[in-house]
């Protein structure tokens, strides 16, 4: 049987959930190919995509760079 996108539709909605929560910070998207979720920084600060296969590990992953981006922010600011 071949591979179909319905096949995914729940992580498909998974990632338009985790959108909308992280909104308008992060774009995230699933990847079929690559069995993974991926979430895109969309502010001014110069962030790698961020690639887990969990929506709570992407969701952890996104907390740390949002951390790290308060702390940078505010030792760059006093």
């Amino acid at each position: 049987m071949s591979w179909n996108p319905s096949h995914d539709q729940a992580r498909y909605d998974t990632a338009q959930a985790l959108t909308r929560r992280h909104a308008p910070r992060w774009l995230i998207l699933w990847s079929p190919s690559n069995r993974a979720y991926y979430a895109f920084h969309r502010g001014h600060t110069a962030v790698a995509p961020l690639r887990e296969a969990t929506p709570r590990q992407l969701t952890g992953e996104i907390q740390r760079v949002e951390r790290r981006i308060a702390h940078d922010r505010h030792n760059r600011h006093p």
